[in-house]
């Protein structure tokens, strides 16, 4: 068989028109970055409109996002007609051909059919998975929800009067779990939860973490399938596991306040700010008995504000030996850092969740209290050596260590490790609603550091250490 009798079998025309779906299909997939960037730059326009200001305030911003909507635009006309174009080619050629061949008018059902199956092809070609578990139209998703700040707040609006509807006062029983990042704050929240009538944000309410009751119309997830989480210590989370995600409430309301390029600084907080914080804690609950709990490793930068308005919330304070706590927080910040080379959306994922306690976009707490040489090493910022992160423990519990509050709680991990019915116990004594809840067992988390730090910081880290021990809750 030649060549013009392969072009004049029958299915040729079927088979180019599905060729030529494949291609169009294949610079569709290729190009999905022009159509993301589109829908990014369209809400970003949005985002500007809504932020406060005066018009002539917001004119550049909205001159310049305008420009780059316009911009993103023609890049996806321009691979809608490129796809188009190669999706065309072959048919067309295929009638220039000298006529031995009916003209190119195949069966409409047969022609659906192939163009189906050819674009249908690219899309099952399967992709690298990304290091953070998200794939590109999941990140899309992340990006219109919490790269834009303000629609996020015009959307509490409407979230915290369906809650005055429902009759959610406000209440300031709420509880915070708070600590330096490897003391256990994690394991401390979801062994607490079930044991009274408690509310709080979980992976479910992601990514709309500023109009939960709306997302949570359309998406319900079970999360009945549990998976280590990325830290890699055996914590095991889902899709309704509770975790530190009120954050981003503060960084909509108050980012520029407190988030510097040298670290995280402690500020004090207006009587508006407060009051919207009671508010979007109303959001969160679902019923009046509830009572909001977050854990939240960034509330000691506003812990003093906070108490100074409220005397009825409760503070749990995590800490955990120096030096072990130290090792830990170096080991988990060279493992975020090669995951977030390996895949930059880990990194403003945690930059949106206000997670700066380790990885590439690391900024240590400051707190006027740290001493001159301590925080002369968090200014060098050598974070590949101990001595960093023990200053970075000290400065943090150094200021911890000076709070004073009858409903301020410290725990010490260890003793949470060996006892944690009685630290649960001690913790819920006194709180209307609070129940038993399934028993958590013992465990032991020992670690070697055969590495040793500076003598003086480890001597001023123990020190606090066993100040700290001394405010430890009664009755354990």
């Amino acid at each position: 068989m030649n060549f013009r009798d392969i072009l004049s079998l029958p299915s040729i025309p079927y088979i180019l028109l599905g060729i030529g779906a494949m291609l169009a299909a294949a610079v569709l997939r290729r190009m999905a970055p022009c159509f993301y960037h589109l829908a990014r730059t369209s809400v970003s326009l949005l985002d500007i409109y809504l932020q406060p200001g005066s018009e002539d305030e917001k004119l550049p911003q909205i001159e310049k996002g305008t420009q780059e909507l316009l911009f993103s635009l023609l890049r996806v006309i321009g691979a809608l007609l490129l796809a188009l174009a190669l999706g065309a080619l072959l048919p067309y050629l295929y009638t220039l051909l000298p006529r031995f061949n009916p003209p190119f008018a195949p069966d409409e059902a047969w022609s659906i059919l192939a163009v189906s199956l050819g674009a249908t092809l690219p899309f099952l070609w399967p992709a690298g998975k990304p290091a953070s578990g998200y794939p590109p139209l999941a990140q899309l998703l992340h990006h219109l929800a919490l790269d834009n700040p303000h629609l996020g707040r015009r959307l509490l609006g409407g979230e915290i009067k369906q809650a005055a509807r429902q009759g959610l006062e406000r209440r300031e029983d709420f509880l915070i779990i708070t600590g330096l990042a490897r003391a256990g704050t994690t394991s401390f929240l979801n062994a607490l939860l079930p044991r009274g009538p408690f509310a709080s944000l979980d992976y479910g309410h992601m990514p709309f973490l500023l109009s939960p009751r709306r997302w949570a119309r359309l998406y319900r997830p079970k999360g009945e399938d549990l998976k280590e989480r990325s830290h890699g210590d055996g914590v095991r989370i889902g899709l309704r596991s509770s975790e530190a995600l009120e954050e981003y409430f503060w960084q909509s309301q108050a980012g520029t306040e407190y988030i510097w390029p040298g670290g995280l600084k402690e500020y004090e907080l207006s009587e508006q700010q407060y009051q919207e914080y009671l508010d979007y804690q109303r959001v969160v609950r679902q019923r009046p008995e509830q009572i909001y709990v977050a854990k939240n490793n960034n509330f000691l930068l506003r812990y003093r504000s906070v108490r100074a308005r409220n005397p009825h919330f409760r503070a749990v304070i995590l800490f955990r030996a120096p030096l072990y706590q130290a090792a830990s927080l170096r080991e988990k910040h060279r493992q975020y850092v090669e995951l977030q080379t390996q895949d930059p959306f880990v990194e403003t994922y945690m930059s949106w969740l206000g997670h700066y306690e380790f990885g590439r976009q690391q900024r240590p707490f400051l707190f006027s209290s740290t001493p001159e040489p301590v925080q002369a090493v968090l200014d060098a910022g050598e974070r590949d050596e101990l001595d960093y992160w023990l200053a970075v423990w000290i400065a943090v519990y150094g200021f911890a260590a000076e709070l004073e509050h009858e409903q301020t709680y410290f725990v010490a991990y260890e003793d949470f490790c060996a006892r944690p019915e009685a630290v649960l116990g001690a913790v819920l004594t006194g709180w209307p609603g609070a129940e038993g809840g399934a028993a958590v067992s013992p465990h032991q988390n020992n670690r070697a550091v055969a590495e040793r730090p500076s003598s003086a910081l480890l001597e001023r880290a123990e020190e606090i250490y066993e100040k700290l021990r001394e405010k430890q809750i009664s009755g354990l």
